[in-house]
């Protein structure tokens, strides 16, 4: 999935914000992941900055089923250069099916 950075997704110091990589990274879950499972841990490595109108390339990719472990990065397709590289743990949620 590819995104570009718009005000709303930056913070004061114009850079993208990181809850905005999670909000992204969320949409990219499918309805049932998102329904039955909660995000216990979300590491972010910042790499490089991402500033307004920069065109953005998210890669997923799950690592283990139990607990779900996905892994990604987000590449700046302006500057040519990783952004963040993530890790999300999630748990199934009480009475998911």
């Amino acid at each position: 999935q590819t995104v570009t950075a718009s005000w709303s997704d930056l913070d004061f110091n114009d850079h993208v914000n990181s809850l905005t990589y999670l909000r992204w990274i969320q949409g990219m879950l499918d309805e049932a992941t998102n329904r039955n499972v909660w995000i216990s841990e979300f590491v972010v490595t910042y790499l490089n900055e991402a500033h307004l109108n920069d065109r953005l390339k998210i890669e997923l990719n799950q690592q283990s089923v139990d607990p779900y472990i996905i892994a990604g990065r987000v590449t700046n397709l302006h500057r040519d250069n990783e952004t963040i590289r993530v890790e999300l743990k999630l748990q199934q949620r009480k009475g998911a099916k």
